[in-house]
């Protein structure tokens, strides 16, 4: 199982604990930590587990632990507790989330759960949806062959890659397949971690060893400490602050320094979150070990030279934490998960590819069984599991993953609908004609090669590309910190474009994208994103593309008709699509919920609605073919097929982060011209190189023909030489001038090859040689020369293998289901619980309304189903429905908070239903207002949108509607004062915000109303002394002693009541 782990989720695994303290010790100190927790130190070995801490001979700085779980040392780093990297790692939700799960997985296994932990981190950290190319899937990063192994495989709901996905199902394989190596490999807990990587096969291949490989070694230390990490903690610090020990004699007691016997301290941190200072004193207070009997014994202690195992660099344990994850991550990054800009292969792509060149599986020979491929990969190259080799091997021969496969595959090799490829034992491969383009001048010292795993032979670190493959057939894989997402793009516009940035190496971006409009997925299907934004993506090498897929529509008779999916987006699928319909006409209840929710209701209606079938017409003739039948052929075409696009992934995004090894050996996010400009460079050295190599070939046979050319004439003095001379070799290099090999290659000719006909052959031959000599000498001398020969070729391999463009690019908006409404009157009925719903018509008498028990009118609101409600909420947020969403007047209606995402802590304060044209006077307590219309305040998300802002202790006002006949706007204070002013004198705010001061209130008064009012003057409700409700009219004239400017105190009403609101005259 491959490491998906990500450097942000993997670096905080080097952890090196707190502190280095000063340590005046007369004795060695060894220590190791149990795996319950606890660590040990004493001034002897006691036991074969401990292991040197420190040396007593020299006061010295030293890390507080350096502790020996399986042979793997843990560590804490002072620093760390201050990065974010500990905060990330300490409070990681997944560690909460998924608790449940580990702890009955670790029961069920009877396993720890901080083991499960561990190897969740180093995998995945965290991310239950993290995916390998290979399959590796979920938490745990379980390969499919492993979930079929366990008995889980995939059904017509589920793929097994989908039910991977499953924390509980992944994280319970991940414990079975965890217990089943420790009873394999006998609970040695570093040999069934490096099998959890490398297989278990692997390690039994190395005798029950670690295999001797740094990624595999890394990943060990990683789970290793994460292990650390995550077991709970099983001593503690005693009362007086010391750290209670235990010994033979002793138990539970301070150290007794004095003591013959070698003490074992339990030293445990109480948890991860002790200060550094804390332990550094508590370390200082009980590590001055100094037992008399010992020291007396062991004087000579000091002198002895450190051990032949031990390293004679001394290093801290932060370096070689450090020095330990850089080997893992780079061996990740550089040995798995990135391609190279040179030959767009991965290592495992490439071994492949080497390994059937080598085995002369080229295009004309004999398929041969993939099993006999990946056993030869496995045995010469490659340090992996034999599953991911012909994962790699499956995946070049899918026309359906490569725009240009590498691999012809014989038999079931999977298809586009996530089907398996069948057993390695059953299928065939060969190399396809494309593939000779990276290996044909693998022979002619074109790229240099290194030791394979174990140093029997060699393989080569690149092929040499005749073309830049790592834009042809892209390339996806996640490393540690880095990821990596590459289309592939057609081959004629990329040779086209590669041959204009040789001839012009200052070809502009924009030149490059005329060139190379975007990507040519080999399912084909339309890129909907502008050109512009396209442009932006390759500029940068990151972006997201929108993608859909094709379609036509197909007239049947009697005026019928029926649209036809000819072509899926990348990474979508038939079967994906028929899931996503089968979702949304037979919804399942969400989790937490008692029934379906009002979005998978009317989603459920909207779709059964328009679609009357759909099927799955794919077969040998139509790679893709999903027919949907609408319920009538009446139906706008347009529409179902937005229908579809935007409720399916007919229509998706398709990411694009162009990551890749460089030609300096690092991993960069690279833009289109960077790309090619460094493929060039790569291209001019091969070619160099393989002009030097047959320069040398060419001087060498120029060489062997001139001395046979120069024995030709004086063949009897030759004879004569060989049959006299004791030593014919320095007789010959003597009378004719010859060299060693020259001389080797005479005495081994044949006699036949001394004929006059020979000689012939031989003058003709070094006639064509040196002429080629000539060429090769040219081409090497000057620049001109080579980059003609570079284009040729490019051009060459053009026209031999381009072909059309698969993809569509051409710029749409995204689809919208826009769900078309009969506008019509309706009354919108709220309770005072916020329970919802609508009745059809206007005029309608509140007697005739019924509610729940307890509940009661809030209010009704005269509209239209084309308008919608608001909902204000007590933090100053808006929430919008449409008319058309609220339930009929069947029943109570819903609560409107099952519409709305209502913020955690607020309340719903108020309601307005109305058209979109309306305009209202938002005001609140604090005294500050402003208007609005209802179309600004509208919402598409659940969540409404933050509208009106409210200082601490303020609440929203009810929203007044401001008609045609309004000309001012009254406010009302606490304090029963009354301010009248224009309308004109108040905002309009369409983005919402605090407003303009409406009213000057004092320090502890707060505004109570603030309506529009026309020339019929306001009424006043209030209440009197014996505290019953009254209202007061107040005609424009009884108003004219409280107009005022806006901001203003106003005057205090004439009337006793105590004021609560304002409504206006009608």
């Amino acid at each position: 199982m491959k490491s998906l782990a990500r450097m942000h989720r993997l670096s905080f695994a080097l952890i090196v604990l707190p502190g280095l303290v000063k340590v005046n010790a007369r004795a060695d100190v060894y220590g190791y930590t149990e795996e319950k927790g606890a660590w040990h130190f004493a001034t002897e070995k006691l036991t074969s587990r401990y292991q040197l801490f420190m040396r007593g001979n020299a006061t010295f700085d030293s890390p507080n632990f350096l502790l020996q779980v399986n042979r793997f040392p843990v560590a804490l780093d002072p620093n760390f507790f201050k990065t974010l990297l500990y905060r990330y790692l300490s409070q990681h939700p997944g560690l909460k989330k998924y608790e449940v799960f580990v702890n009955q997985a670790a029961k069920e296994f009877a396993l720890e759960p901080a083991l499960l932990k561990a190897v969740m981190a180093a995998e995945s950290g965290f991310n239950p949806a993290a995916v390998l190319p290979k399959g590796a899937t979920g938490l745990m990063q379980i390969i499919l062959d492993t979930a079929e192994r366990y008995g889980i495989t995939g059904d017509q709901k589920k793929t097994l890659q989908e039910k991977l996905t499953d924390p509980r199902i992944n994280i319970r394989l991940g414990a079975q397949y965890l217990r089943d190596l420790l009873r394999m490999f006998t609970l040695k807990q570093d040999l069934v971690i490096a099998s959890y990587n490398a297989g278990e096969d692997a390690i039994r291949k190395y005798t029950n060893q670690i295999l001797p490989f740094p990624e595999t070694r890394n990943y060990v230390q990683v789970v290793t400490q994460f292990y650390q990490i995550y077991k709970p903690v099983i001593s503690k610090i005693g009362h007086s602050g010391q750290l209670e020990t235990t010994n033979d004699n002793l138990n539970s007691t301070p150290i007794d320094t004095n003591s013959n016997d070698p003490p074992r301290i339990h030293l445990v941190i109480p948890k991860l979150h002790t200060a550094p200072d804390t332990i550094q004193s508590i370390v200082e207070s009980t590590i001055r070990i100094t037992p008399r009997a010992f020291m007396n014994e062991q004087n000579d202690l000091f002198d002895l030279p450190p051990p032949d195992d031990e390293p004679s660099e001394s290093l801290t344990l932060t370096t070689f934490a450090e020095r330990a994850y850089l080997d893992y991550a780079i061996s990740v990054v550089k040995g798995r998960a990135l391609p190279d800009v040179s030959d767009g292969q991965k290592p495992v792509q490439r071994r492949i590819l080497y390994t059937m060149n080598e085995l002369g599986l080229n295009t004309n020979a004999k398929p041969r069984k993939s099993a006999a491929v990946v056993g030869d990969v496995l045995g010469k190259l490659h340090p992996h599991g034999d599953q991911s080799v012909y994962d790699a091997l499956v995946r070049m021969a899918q026309d359906f993953s490569l725009r240009y496969p590498l691999i012809d595959g014989q038999g079931n090799f999977g298809s586009r609908d996530g089907d398996g490829a069948a057993a390695m034992r059953y299928t065939e491969a060969r190399l396809t004609p494309i593939s000779k383009l990276l290996l044909d001048e693998i022979d002619m010292g074109t790229v240099d090669f290194q030791p394979n795993y174990d140093g029997s032979t060699v393989e080569p670190k690149l092929l040499p590309g005749r073309l830049p493959f790592v834009l042809l057939n892209g390339a996806s894989g996640i490393a540690v910190g880095l990821a990596t997402e590459i289309p592939s793009h057609n081959l004629t516009e990329v040779a086209k474009a590669t041959v204009a940035s040789i001839r012009n190496p200052n070809l502009t971006h924009a030149e490059l994208m005329k060139m190379i409009p975007g990507p040519d997925f080999p399912g084909g299907g339309q890129i909907i994103s502008s050109a512009v934004a396209i442009s932006d993506m390759y500029e940068i090498g990151r972006g997201s593309l929108k993608v859909r897929a094709c379609w036509k529509i197909e007239e049947l008779a009697r005026g019928q008709w029926q649209a036809v999916v000819i072509e899926l987006p990348p990474n979508t699928s038939s079967q994906k699509v028929l899931e996503e319909i089968e979702e949304i006409t037979n919804p399942k209840i969400k989790l937490g919920k008692k029934s379906l929710t009002p979005d998978q209701l009317g989603l459920k209606q909207t779709i059964l609605s328009v679609l009357d079938a759909v099927r799955d017409e794919s077969g040998r003739d139509a790679p893709v073919r999903l027919v949907f039948e609408p319920k009538s052929k009446n139906l706008d075409q347009t529409e179902f097929t937005n229908m579809l696009l935007a409720h399916t992934s007919l229509e998706s995004s398709a990411s694009i982060n162009l990551v890749m090894i460089g030609g300096d050996g690092r991993p960069r996010q690279k833009g289109l011209g960077m790309i090619l400009r460094e493929w060039i460079s790569f291209r001019f050295a091969t070619i160099t190189r393989r002009s030097q190599f047959k320069l040398q070939k060419v001087k060498d046979r120029i060489h062997i023909l001139e001395g046979r050319e120069a024995i030709l004439f004086n063949i009897d003095k030759v004879i004569k030489i060989i049959r006299e001379s004791d030593e014919p070799k320095l007789a010959l290099m003597e009378a004719f001038k010859l060299s060693d090999r020259q001389v080797e290659d005479i005495l081994e000719i044949h006699l036949r090859q001394l004929a006059r006909f020979e000689t012939i052959k031989i003058q003709q031959e070094l006639a064509t040689l040196r002429d080629e000599k000539k060429d090769l000498q040219d081409l090497l001398e000057n620049s001109s020369s080579m980059k003609q020969l570079v284009i040729k070729e490019i051009e060459a391999d053009q026209k031999q293998f381009g072909d059309a463009r698969r993809t569509l690019i051409q710029a749409a908006e995204k689809a919208l289901l826009e769900t078309k409404v009969i506008d019509e009157a309706v009354n919108v009925i709220v309770s005072q619980k916020g329970w919802v719903r609508t009745r059809s018509g206007h005029d309608q008498g509140a007697a005739q309304l019924t509610f729940k028990a307890g509940d009661a009118l809030y209010g009704a609101f005269e509209c239209r189903t084309v308008d919608n409600l608001l909902v204000f909420g007590s933090n100053g947020r808006i929430y919008s429905v449409p008319i058309a969403a609220l339930p009929n007047a069947r029943g109570d209606g819903i609560p409107i908070t099952t519409l709305i995402d209502l913020a955690n802590g607020s309340s719903i304060l108020h309601y307005f239903a109305g058209a979109e044209n309306i305009a209202l006077l938002l005001a609140s307590s604090g005294g500050y207002g402003f208007i609005a219309k209802v179309g600004d305040m509208l919402s598409r998300v659940k969540a409404g949108k933050a509208y009106i802002t409210l200082d601490d202790g303020d609440e929203s006002l009810l929203p007044r509607a401001i008609g045609s006949s309004v000309s001012a706007i009254a406010c009302l204070s606490e304090k029963g004062r009354l301010l009248v002013f224009g309308l004109d004198e108040c905002k309009t705010l369409n983005k919402g915000g605090r407003g303009v001061i409406l009213m000057e209130l004092e320090s502890t008064e707060k505004l109570l109303s603030a309506q529009p009012i026309t020339q019929r003057g306001v009424l006043v409700y209030g209440t009197s002394r014996g505290g019953k409700t009254q209202d007061v009219s107040l005609s424009a004239n009884s108003l004219i002693r409280h107009i005022g400017k806006r901001a203003r105190k106003g005057k205090l009403l004439e009337s006793k009541l105590k004021p609560l609101t304002l409504t206006s005259q009608i």
